[in-house]
């Protein structure tokens, strides 16, 4: 049953997710030609950030026990780090794009 409201949430969230407006980059008088130009150096520019995989979440712990416990505990810590880690990456390509865009005089709207 918890199963069924956990994927009846997540399907209501990217649906509504989906139907957000998405932010636009706009500049006064200039062509699409070169709006879609500066995006595109832009996004190759923030692709020159090292991206980090996101990690794959641990197995849960099946037999109980100090160390299965201790073993378990270890596992989501690291989990959690390389998680941020990956997390961390991401946002700052996309600050980097942001700024990118910024300097090129362009405003989100």
């Amino acid at each position: 049953m918890t199963k069924r409201i956990v994927l009846v949430g997540l399907a209501l969230t990217v649906l509504v997710g989906g139907c957000a407006p998405a932010l636009a980059w706009t500049k006064p008088g200039v062509s699409q030609d070169v709006a879609d130009r500066d995006r595109y150096d832009c996004t190759r520019e923030a692709a020159m950030v090292p991206r980090v995989p996101y990690p794959t979440p641990p197995a849960p712990a099946t037999n109980a026990g100090f160390a299965t416990g201790f073993i378990d505990g270890m596992n989501k810590g690291n989990y959690h780090m390389a998680l941020a880690e990956a997390q961390a990456a991401e946002q700052r390509a996309d600050n980097l794009f942001a700024l990118c865009m910024k300097v090129r005089g362009y405003s989100r709207r």
